[in-house]
């Protein structure tokens, strides 16, 4: 099952705005996409590459959403539903 199904999300105008919920970030693409899988397709996921200090990273995105409140009624939704903690940036 779909843990989005259990918390269904706010209504929202997808594509537009500039506020993410990073869910995570791994040195493993794999591991990135595996968690794209897992929030299922009731949001937007994008997997951005980032150089840190030498190293490539894969973080996990939610979004984009048109405020911050938005993104953190989601980001609360996917902490309770198990799929993943996150915090709130902008983009």
């Amino acid at each position: 099952p779909d843990p989005m199904d259990a918390a269904a999300p706010a209504p929202r105008t997808q594509g537009r705005g500039n506020v993410y919920i990073q869910v995570g970030s791994f040195t493993d693409i794999g591991n990135a996409e595996n968690l794209d899988a897992a929030i299922g397709r009731g949001l937007p996921v994008k997997i951005e590459n980032a150089n840190v200090r030498g190293a490539d990273y894969f973080r996990v995105l939610v979004g984009p959403f048109m405020t911050r409140s938005e993104a953190e009624t989601h980001r609360v939704q996917l902490s309770n539903s198990g799929v993943a903690d996150g915090f709130v940036t902008r983009r």
